[in-house]
Formats: structure tokens, sequence, C-alpha cells
């Protein structure tokens, strides 16, 4: 026979045992409240702030960057109306004072003035200052490309290394364009060719990482070694 009183005694004791953990966790909640009530004031603060301030960066950075357009177009116009000289000081200008991709437009629309000018000293100037100022990573890359291109010649095998190692490590656009360049500097002095066929070797199984152009120059470079020739300057 069940013992009413004692399923009663139970559930009255399940009762209280409830009771007790509410008023339990209520004064938990409210001495963490007395307790920490500013640090949870200050984090909610803090993430208003945090929100406020990214869309306040974003508003400023849209505008900057109209801005700057604005600027570029005006640029083109004054190329236009063949001022010359006041475009190329409004270029120097904005590869100084403006923040986001349109400085690097005025770094290679600058650069590509004083090669077409054949002025390579103002145009490695402008490389050196676009390697470290550019706001791309990629257009920095550029810059060490378009600047080994320019001295190349006067440099050894072991200093076009040297420059363009950046290059040939990084995952860069640019990594086997430099290694191509390297590549052929090893053939031109003649030596390394420990060194070719290292580069060789390390462009095993990355066939389709590499762009056709280079494909074929590393194509020619291979038959190169095994043919031990010399590739003249139709082939490169």
């Amino acid at each position: 026979m069940v013992d009413k009183n004692k399923d009663m005694n139970s559930d009255n004791a399940r009762a209280f045992i409830r009771e007790v953990n509410d008023e339990m966790y209520e004064a938990k909640v409210v001495n963490f409240w007395m307790k920490n009530s500013i640090f949870v004031f200050l984090f909610v603060v803090f993430v208003i702030l945090g929100t406020a301030g990214y869309e306040t960066f974003s508003y400023f950075k849209k505008k900057t960057i109209l801005k700057e357009a604005k600027q570029f177009e005006e640029i083109i116009d004054l190329l236009s109306a063949k001022k010359e000289d006041e475009a190329i000081a409004a270029l120097e200008n904005m590869t100084k004072t403006a923040k986001y991709g349109y400085k690097d437009m005025a770094f290679v629309n600058l650069y590509s003035h004083y090669v077409s000018k054949n002025n390579p000293e103002m145009a490695v100037k402008v490389l050196d200052d676009m390697i470290e100022n550019a706001y791309s990573k990629t257009y920095r890359q550029y810059a060490v490309m378009q600047k080994m291109y320019m001295l190349s010649d006067g440099m050894t095998s072991a200093e076009l290394k040297k420059e363009l190692q950046p290059l040939i490590d990084s995952n860069s656009g640019f990594k086997y364009e430099a290694l191509y360049m390297l590549s052929v500097k090893y053939i031109d002095e003649g030596s390394n060719r420990a060194e070719l066929e290292k580069i060789v070797k390390s462009l095993k199984d990355k066939d389709a990482e590499i762009p056709n152009f280079f494909k074929a120059g590393f194509a020619r470079i291979s038959s190169y070694l095994n043919s031990d020739k010399v590739l003249d300057n139709s082939q490169k």
C-alpha cells in the first residue's frame, strides 16, 4: 500500500529544495550584480562604442576614398589639358597625402611618367618610395619587381637573389616572375648551375600554379639544363 503521507512529504521536500535553490540563485544574481555591475556596464559601453567606432571608421574611410577619387580625376583632367607639370606635382602630393588605393595609382602613374621621359633615376626613386609607402602589399611587391627589371643588369646573381628572396618566399603573384628573373640571371652569368637546378626542381608538380608565360620559360630553362646549351637572347 502506498504511503500517501510519505509521498506528500517527498513532494514537499522537493518543493522546498526548489524554493531554496531559486532563492540561492536570486541571491547569487543580486550578489553578482552588486559586485560586478560596473564591469557589466563598462563591457556594454565598450561593445556599443566599438560598434559605433567601426561604423564611424567605415564612414570616414568611404568619405576619404571619394575625396581621393575626385583628386585623381582632377589630375587626369590636367593631363588631358596638357598641364603636365601641374599633374606631376599633384601626383607627387597624392603619393604623400592619400591613404588608400588612389595612393598606389598615383605611384604607378608617376613611375610610368618618368619611364616615358627616359628618366631612370627618378623612376627608381619613385619605386623606392613605393616599396616603403604604398598602401597595398601587392603594389609594394610590384615596385620591387619593376626596380629589379631596371637594375638587374648591373647586379650579380647573389645581389639579385637577395632582393627577390622575399617575393620568392611569398605566395604572391610575383613569386614565379621573381624565380624566372633569377633563373635567367644565372644563365646570363653562366654560373650557379646547382642553384638553377634547385629552382627547376622546386617547380616540380607546381604546373597548375605557374602562369602560362613563365611556364613556357621554365620549360626552356629545363631544356637548357638537359642539353647543357646556353640560351640565346631569342630563347629568353
